[in-house]
């Protein structure tokens, strides 16, 4: 069981994700940051995150988690730092964007 672990102020932490959060001993996640691992309006469940002790995101990041993300120990991410695992595809003009899915990679 991990311990010391904070959650700043309005952090919002989506927690359905096939691989789950996972959390080191004393990890930070800064006011405002959200961790996203599935879609804010459904769908499929991401796979989710893996951050290592004493490290920290800074205020106001952002990790879609939609693939695995990864972040090792005594890792600090300043503020507004972004983690996408997840690019949409867009090779047909034709087709819009949102129709034609999603690649997932793992960080």
């Amino acid at each position: 069981m991990w311990k010391n672990v904070k959650f700043e102020d309005y952090a919002e932490i989506h927690g359905l994700a096939r691989q789950g959060l996972h959390f080191g001993n004393n990890v930070t996640i800064g006011r405002g940051t959200m961790i996203r691992p599935s879609s804010y309006y459904g769908g499929d469940f991401g796979e989710g995150l893996a951050i290592g002790d004493d490290s920290s995101i800074g205020p106001h990041g952002y990790v879609g988690c939609a693939g695995k993300i990864q972040i090792g120990s005594n890792v600090m991410c300043g503020p507004k730092c972004s983690f996408f695992a997840e690019n949409h595809v867009f090779k047909n003009l034709s087709i819009p964007i949102k129709e034609q899915g999603v690649i997932h990679k793992e960080l």
